[in-house]
Formats: C-alpha cells, structure tokens, sequence
C-alpha cells in the first residue's frame, strides 16, 4: 500500500491530520488556476466558475492578446491584481 495511506491509518482518534496528499494542487492560486484551464478545455462551460486568469510569465503572449482584442474593458478597468508564482 501507499506510505500515506499507511500514516494515515495509523493515527488515533484524538489525533489531527492538517495536511493531505495533493492538497497543493488546490491549495496553490497557480496549481489551481491550471487545473481549471485543463477542466474548462475538456468540459467547456460547466467550469466557467472563475475570472480568466493569466500565469506570467508563460501566459504573457495571450495576456496581451486578450488585452487587444478587449482593450475597451481593460481601459474601463482601474485596478489589476498580479500575483508572483511560487517558486519552489
């Protein structure tokens, strides 16, 4: 069996587990935003459920493709939040 499943099975009542295997994959803004790009290119609008949402540096060129295309939106636009991606 796994290692973890192995930890796991072994902790007692009283006792607290705070973090699980994988978690990061949600936990994470950039693992998150990747894994609902990949949702969306398969199940299309059932995971419309977020803003767009641009990882730089690797999504500049269709960052800047979308500001063109939608220039009157972003000129309306005052404020814009940019996040660092974690590194390790």
């Amino acid at each position: 069996m796994n290692k973890t499943v192995d930890i796991l099975k072994d902790v007692n009542k009283f006792q607290k587990c705070n973090h699980f295997p994988g978690v990061f994959q949600i936990g994470r803004k950039d693992n998150l935003c990747r894994n609902i790009s990949r949702l969306r290119r398969v199940h299309k609008y059932q995971y419309d459920i977020c803003p767009q949402t641009y990882l730089l540096p690797e999504d500049f060129n269709r960052f800047n493709i979308d500001r063109a295309v939608k220039q009157s939106v972003f000129l309306s636009l005052s404020r814009m939040i940019i996040k660092i991606v974690c590194g390790f």
